[in-house]
C-alpha cells in the first residue's frame, strides 16, 4: 500500500492544486488541535486542577462525546482528501479542454 500510495503521489504530484492542499491540511490540523486543548482542559478540570465554570465544562463534555467529536473527525480527514479530489478534477477538466 505505501508503495502504491509514493507512485500516486509521485505521478500525480504534477497535477495537484499544493496550495489548495496545504492549506486544506493547515484547516484540518487547527481543528485537531483545538480538540485536543479542548479536552486536555476537560480532564484538568475533572482532576480539579483548575477550575472550570459549569458553561464551559459542559460545552467541552459536547465536543468530547457528541456529533461534534465526529464532525471534527470527519473534517480532518474530509478536508484534504476534499482538496485532493477538487485539484485532480480541475486539472483534468483542464487539460479535456
Amino acid at each position: 500500500m505505501a508503495i502504491g500510495l509514493g507512485m500516486a503521489v509521485y505521478y500525480g504530484a504534477v497535477r495537484i492544486d499544493l496550495k489548495l492542499f496545504f492549506m486544506a491540511t493547515s484547516v484540518a490540523l487547527i481543528l485537531l488541535a483545538t480538540r485536543f486543548l479542548g479536552l486536555g482542559l476537560l480532564e484538568l478540570g475533572e482532576a480539579g486542577v483548575i477550575a472550570l465554570p459549569e458553561a464551559v465544562e459542559g460545552g467541552l463534555e459536547l465536543m468530547e462525546a457528541g456529533a461534534l467529536s465526529t464532525a471534527v473527525s470527519l473534517l480532518v480527514v474530509g478536508l484534504p482528501l476534499g482538496a485532493l479530489g477538487w485539484s485532480l478534477v480541475r486539472s483534468r477538466s483542464a487539460h479535456q479542454v
